[in-house]
């Protein structure tokens, strides 16, 4: 029985704020989007993905602020292989990806190898939905 505590502690940490992989000045996009999976992902395959709305740059300030109330954790366990549903994407100028979805958070910085590196975070369910349909109902495929 102890053992098992200490496993499930291994695996997570206390919620925290979600800590963006670089600074706010390094951005080069922010959309919502659906339709990749990690896989695909490291090895930079994301010709899948159907972008569903892209956050302007003028809110990009109000969306980080906005995502970093949405509670997280640390995971340490072994990696997602496959995400289904709608993910935040965030692009940046030295052409890191940062994927979000409600059970992880990936990042991907492609080395002249092409090979990624990723750091995982999962998040609360209910939270990360309320952002991504508040942002969708704002900026949506349609709406700007």
């Amino acid at each position: 029985c102890v053992s098992i505590v200490v496993v499930l502690f291994a695996c997570s940490r206390a919620p925290k704020q979600y800590n963006f992989s670089q600074g706010f000045s390094e951005i080069k996009t922010i959309e919502i989007v659906e339709g990749v999976s990690e896989k695909d992902a490291v090895r930079g395959n994301f010709d899948d993905i159907v972008v569903l709305a892209s956050i302007p740059q003028e809110d990009w300030s109000r969306f980080m602020a906005d995502f970093k109330a949405v509670k997280c954790k640390s995971y340490w366990g072994d990696p997602a292989y496959y995400l289904e549903g709608r993910m935040i994407k965030i692009t940046y100028k030295d052409g890191g990806i940062e994927l979000l979805h409600k059970s992880a958070g990936f990042y991907y910085r492609f080395n002249e190898d092409g090979i990624g590196r990723f750091k995982l975070r999962f998040f609360d369910d209910d939270q990360f939905e309320q952002l991504i349909e508040m942002y969708l109902d704002e900026f949506g495929t349609g709406k700007q």
